[in-house]
């Protein structure tokens, strides 16, 4: 008659890699007791949870805005779902002073509205909610710069035409002909107001 007890360490044995199987089978004790086989699997799953909480949330504490508020709202949001996928247990209103403690001094204005607004309910999703609306607002502001500059510049002549001079026509000038030309015919040119001294005199 088999062992229920080896049976249920064989088990559970089935479903460990060779490298946990190494790590928890240590003695031939533990193959044959499976409440201590399931204890030791259970503390080192537990242990490997922790690490893994502490790295998530190391790295979410690290993340710093980089100069683009949109990357910045993308790299907060795949943190916090990570916070929520591994079961880390944090007050609402700490994940946002945290997201809110990361932005630069620009913001401290969106900052303040946010913080000091009774009727705003403070949470990560409100934070995030704000400065995707300032991230929307951000990118038409930088469209209408780029157009302004770019109308602008189409006002500006594509190439700098001289006049005629000394005593030469430039052949760039269409608004009058080499014939028509007062540097090329002085004869052409029209006479110069006289000075009303002089006509005074």
């Amino acid at each position: 008659m088999i062992d229920t007890n080896v049976e249920a360490c064989g088990l559970i044995t089935n479903f460990l890699d060779s490298r946990t199987f190494s790590a928890l089978v240590t003695t031939e004790e533990i193959t044959q007791n499976s409440y201590l086989l399931w204890k030791k699997v259970n503390e080192r799953f537990a242990l490997l949870m922790f690490n893994r909480k502490a790295r998530i949330w190391s790295k979410f504490q690290n993340l710093m805005y980089d100069d683009s508020l949109k990357d910045f709202i993308a790299n907060t949001q795949k943190w916090l779902n990570d916070i929520s996928a591994v079961g880390i247990s944090v007050e609402e209103d700490i994940l946002a002073f945290s997201i809110l403690t990361k932005l630069p001094v620009e913001f401290h204005l969106l900052i303040e509205k946010v913080t000091l607004n009774a009727e705003t309910q403070v949470n990560s999703n409100t934070i995030l909610n704000v400065l995707h609306e300032a991230a929307v607002k951000e990118e038409a502001l930088s469209m209408d710069t780029t157009r302004s500059l770019v109308l602008k510049k189409d006002n500006f002549p594509s190439e700098i035409v001289h006049y005629c001079r000394n005593g030469k026509h430039n052949t760039l000038i269409t608004t009058n002909g080499p014939e028509k030309c007062g540097q090329s015919h002085p004869k052409l040119k029209p006479e110069k107001k006289k000075n009303k001294r002089q006509t005074a005199q």
